[in-house]
């Protein structure tokens, strides 16, 4: 009983850290392509604002592309959003070169929202400031 009482403490001890634990994501399909995809951008350099979150980041690129344009394109943004995501994968997008190259001036960062279903307030907050 003890040992099934350790294992479940463990499993549940992950569970409540997972949104610390840089993790990639199974779906969408495209996720890891558009990863490499900010790889590249990175790579080329000359970024001074980096966007990095979910899909309220992401969304600047269909439903506020004119503010994009108009507003964050001019001084060398770059939108680094991808719906869905968690603070764990964008913990894994970050350790895993989406930061190689680049010395941005500025960083938005929106993440969290889709962790507030499932984790606890105090561990999205402590992932956050591992994303920072």
């Amino acid at each position: 009983m003890l040992a099934g009482s350790l294992s479940a403490q463990v499993t549940n001890s992950a569970a409540l850290n997972a949104p610390l634990v840089p993790a990639t994501r199974s779906t969408p399909a495209n996720w890891l392509s558009r990863h490499e995809g900010f790889v590249a951008e990175a790579k080329r350099g000359g970024i001074d604002l980096l966007f990095v979150g979910d899909s309220i980041t992401d969304g600047w690129r269909k439903k506020g592309s004119n503010v994009w344009n108009k507003c964050y394109a001019p001084r060398r943004a770059a939108n680094f959003g991808i719906g869905g995501d968690r603070t764990q994968h964008v913990l894994w997008r970050l350790r895993n070169g989406e930061l190689d190259g680049i010395k941005p001036k500025v960083a938005v960062v929106m993440i969290g929202t889709n962790n507030s279903k499932d984790d606890q307030p105090e561990v999205i907050a402590e992932a956050i400031k591992l994303i920072v």
